[in-house]
């Protein structure tokens, strides 16, 4: 019923040597680029308290728990000398009125001043955010506490002040996690080298398994079984999609498996929404199938395909940032190429589930855009196969 599934399948028992090769390669890969920057070396950083209040003490404490840092407590005026001098790296000033802003929930006044942007000021930035928000939480579960106190007991207030209810969550916060919300603290979590590695050379190396699973639709062009196709009772349209839902089952299969190695291999805990994560791997790996096909229509032999597909697939991995974040790329050029790359949209939606925790709704426009992305390469192919058949009749 399904000829064409059934050919793929087959052909399966040649290719899984290299379906091997390219996990392996993945898991090496992501070791050797998420672990190549740690050390002993420990970044100094300036903190300046112009809002020296309560809260603004509160989160120098809660920062400066982090020991991957050495924090430094600075004027103004030193911050900017000593980043100019190069003595430190970057500094964060806490702005007056951080302590009222947080309390009645506005936008809080924190700045960073650093010499360049970087991945260390991505963390720095990741780390602010989480403390504050930790706070927030909180002092706004003290404040709750306390006015339920009020509505229901006036005399216990005298008991435990607002101060000493904050104290008391502070100490021992499991008992309150239970009964309050905490996605949004979860959404500043700090980024991690090793997590972007396993996302980037998994997106990677799983474009190179699809689009040499769908390429063996070239082999069927030298051998003359895909001229044999279309001259047959098989839809055109059918010969595309047989072709390509072998390739996708096979690409969302790796991307589940990496996944799972990584996660013993490196130690690595995901906790994001993995209904999500299976509708982003399945529209990447069509998009790239999708764009596998494509490219079948072009080239004439597997042997050119073995030749442009490496450079191609290799620019589209750096460029949308399989390799390095796209946040420290300072290049426009590249930043706007980066939008064209399936690659790109794939890492930032896996990132944003498995990192930040967003949900499916959250991530609706990489998931809309690498579909878009599928749907022109499939159109463009199709045109491209009703051209060829055209030739051969």
């Amino acid at each position: 019923m399904f000829p064409i599934i059934k050919l793929r399948i087959i052909q399966l028992k040649y290719d899984y040597k290299r379906i091997l090769i390219m996990i392996a390669l993945t898991m090496l890969l992501a070791f050797i680029f998420g672990y190549s920057s740690t050390g002993d070396y420990t970044l100094k950083v300036g903190i300046v308290d112009n809002d020296n209040t309560k809260i603004s003490k509160e989160l120098i404490k809660k920062i400066s728990e982090d020991k991957e840092y050495e924090f430094i407590k600075l004027s103004s005026e030193d911050a900017k000398e000593n980043i100019k001098s190069n003595s430190i790296k970057l500094s964060l000033i806490i702005e007056k009125g951080f302590e009222e802003s947080l309390l009645k929930s506005s936008s809080v006044s924190v700045s960073v001043l650093s010499s360049e942007s970087d991945l260390e000021v991505m963390n720095i930035e990741f780390l602010i955010k989480s403390k504050i928000l930790k706070i927030y939480k909180d002092y706004n579960s003290a404040i709750n506490i306390n006015n339920i106190i009020l509505e229901n007991n006036k005399t216990l207030i005298r008991e435990k002040t607002l101060s000493e209810i904050y104290n008391s969550i502070s100490t021992d916060s499991k008992e309150y996690i239970k009964i309050n919300v905490e996605t949004s603290e979860n959404s500043a979590k700090k980024y991690d080298n090793t997590l972007h590695s396993i996302f980037g050379m998994t997106i990677m190396f799983v474009a190179f398994t699809i689009v040499f699973s769908i390429a063996n639709i070239l082999e069927d062009k030298e051998l003359g079984v895909f001229n044999r196709m279309l001259i047959s009772p098989i839809k055109r349209f059918s010969i595309i999609w047989q072709s390509m839902i072998v390739s996708i089952i096979l690409g969302v299969g790796q991307i589940f498996i990496i996944l799972y190695l990584s996660s013993i291999i490196f130690d690595v805990n995901y906790s994001g929404n993995y209904l999500g994560v299976f509708i982003v791997a399945l529209v990447f790996v069509y998009a790239i199938s999708a764009l596998g096909f494509l490219v079948s229509m072009f080239v004439k032999t597997y042997a050119q395909l073995s030749v442009i597909m490496p450079i191609v697939l290799t620019s589209f991995a750096m460029i949308g940032g399989c390799m390095w974040p796209l946040e420290i790329v300072s290049s426009k050029l590249l930043i706007t190429l980066s939008y064209f790359v399936p690659h790109r949209w794939a890492i930032e939606a896996l990132t944003d589930i498995l990192v930040r925790y967003k949900t499916l709704g959250e991530v609706v426009k990489p998931i809309f855009i690498l579909i878009i992305m599928g749907a022109v390469f499939t159109v463009i192919g199709s045109i491209l196969l009703n051209k060829f058949s055209e030739k051969i009749s």
